[in-house]
């Protein structure tokens, strides 16, 4: 059957066992969407005070706030740009790691001495054979 969602007007098909067995939510308007649509179920349209720290304001209209994808984010304070995940920036917030005033001494040193040399690095990062410990730098 075809339907159309009374709450944001979009419009999609949906299977009589899905009716019989009330398992009748919006693929673009419930909880965790599948559905991408712009100004409804977007990342900027749902939470529009985090596109202030995305790197391309584009991105908003990208991805779900349940996205896994990494996106690069920049923080307003210090412009220093590095990758996040979606999800956890929406869940999370934002946090940046050169200027976040928990981290510790030494590591805000080495970050300084990596950026001032023009090196890339990867703050935090967990490789797959490194049983999800944390490198502060590689």
């Amino acid at each position: 059957y075809r339907y159309k969602c009374l709450k944001c007007g979009y419009e999609d098909i949906i299977s009589e066992l899905k009716i019989i067995k009330k398992n009748t939510r919006c693929q673009a308007c419930c909880k965790n969407s599948k559905v991408l649509i712009k100004g409804i179920n977007t990342l900027g349209s749902l939470y529009p005070e985090i596109i202030k720290y995305l790197y391309d304001k584009n991105d908003a209209d990208l991805y779900l706030p349940g996205s896994s994808k990494k996106i690069k984010v920049k923080c307003p304070i210090c412009e220093h740009s590095h990758k996040v995940v979606v999800n956890k920036l929406v869940t999370r917030g934002f946090y940046c790691p050169q200027c976040y005033s928990t981290n510790s001494y030494p590591n805000k040193l080495m970050m300084s001495i990596l950026q001032s040399l023009n090196i890339n690095f990867e703050y935090e990062k967990v490789f797959d054979w490194s049983n999800k410990k944390q490198y502060d730098f590689y």
